[in-house]
C-alpha cells in the first residue's frame, strides 16, 4: 500500500473517473469533486494539499477524506487580485478592504491556509509573459500576517523572479510552481525556511505522454521543462525543502496518476534527497 503526498491539487476541477463512479453526490456540484477524490484513494495517496476553488468544493469534502483515509488540506477558494488571472480559483479583490473581508470570511469558515494568486500562468505559446506581481506588498504583508497570527500558512501560486521576490520578503510558507526560479532567489528561501512546490507534471507530462493543450508549442515547453529541473536539482543541493504537488486537475494531470508521475518525476532528479515533508 502506497502512503503518498500530493501537496498542490485543485480537486474541485477536472472530470478523470469514467469507471466505477460513485453516485454518493450524483446531480450535486460535488460529483466530480468527489470521484476525483477516489482517483486519489485508489492511487495510495493519503495526504493532499488543495489549492482552492470558487466554490469551496475541496474544502466541503474534508470529513469524506478522512473517512477514505486521506488528509485534505484546503485554503476553501483562493486570494485573488481583481482583472488578474484566478477568477475560477476564488473571489476577486481589489482593495485593502476587500482583501480584509476575504480574510475574514475565510477565517470564519474555518479553512486549514490561506492560498495567493501571485503571478500570471507560464506562456508556451510564443505570447510575451505577463511577469507583474499582482498583490501589493502591503496585501501581501496583511495576508502572512493574518495567517500567522491564526496559526496557518500561506501557500503562493507564483512563477517568474520578480513577482516570487516579492513572496519571499512577505514571508509565505510555500512557492507554488516557481517555473522560472533563480538560485540567488533559491537561498534566499533558505535563509526563511520557505518550500517549494514546484508542479513539474504538468509540463513533463506534455513531453512524456505527447499529450498537448492547444497552442503549446514543444519546443518552448521543452525548454521550461529543462530549466525547471535544474533548479530543482539546485534547490536539493542547496537544501531547499521540496514539496511533491502535481496541479492534479488540469487536462494534463489527471487526478491520482498525476501524483504517482510528480513523485516519480522528482525521484528520477534528486534521489535519496527527495522525502516526504509535510507543509504544516
Amino acid at each position: 500500500m502506497k502512503h503518498l503526498a500530493d501537496c498542490h491539487v485543485h480537486l474541485g476541477y477536472g472530470n478523470f473517473r469514467k469507471e466505477q463512479r460513485s453516485d454518493k453526490y450524483q446531480g450535486t456540484d460535488l460529483d466530480h469533486a468527489y470521484n476525483n477524490l477516489l482517483q486519489y484513494k485508489d492511487a495510495g495517496v493519503t495526504f493532499l494539499r488543495d489549492g482552492g476553488d470558487r466554490n469551496l468544493k475541496a474544502f466541503r469534502l474534508r470529513e469524506d477524506a478522512a473517512k477514505l483515509g486521506i488528509t485534505l488540506k484546503s485554503p476553501g477558494r483562493a486570494l485573488v487580485r481583481q482583472g488578474c488571472y484566478g477568477k475560477n480559483l476564488g473571489e476577486a479583490v481589489a482593495t485593502i478592504d476587500d482583501l480584509k473581508r476575504e480574510l475574514e470570511f475565510l477565517l470564519a469558515s474555518g479553512v486549514d491556509l490561506f492560498k495567493v494568486v501571485q503571478s500570471d500562468l507560464v506562456e508556451v505559446n510564443g505570447a510575451t509573459q505577463n511577469e507583474v506581481p499582482f498583490f501589493s506588498e502591503a496585501m501581501l504583508a496583511l495576508i502572512v500576517e493574518t495567517a500567522h497570527q491564526n496559526g496557518l500558512t500561506v501557500m503562493v501560486h507564483v512563477n517568474f523572479p520578480g513577482p516570487i521576490a516579492t513572496v519571499i520578503d512577505a514571508g509565505a510558507d510555500t512557492i507554488e510552481h516557481g517555473y522560472f526560479m533563480t538560485e540567488d532567489l533559491l537561498w534566499a528561501m533558505k535563509k526563511k525556511g520557505i518550500a517549494w512546490t514546484p508542479t513539474l507534471a504538468p509540463f513533463d507530462n506534455a513531453l512524456t505522454y505527447d499529450v498537448w493543450i492547444p497552442g503549446w508549442k514543444r519546443e518552448l515547453v521543452a525548454n521550461v521543462v529543462q530549466n525547471h529541473k535544474a533548479m530543482v536539482k539546485k534547490a536539493a543541493e542547496i537544501g531547499v525543502t521540496i514539496l511533491a504537488g502535481s496541479d492534479g486537475g488540469t487536462s494534463i494531470c489527471p487526478h491520482g496518476r498525476c501524483s504517482l508521475d510528480e513523485h516519480r518525476i522528482l525521484k528520477e532528479l534528486i534521489g535519496p534527497k527527495f522525502n516526504l515533508t509535510l507543509p504544516t
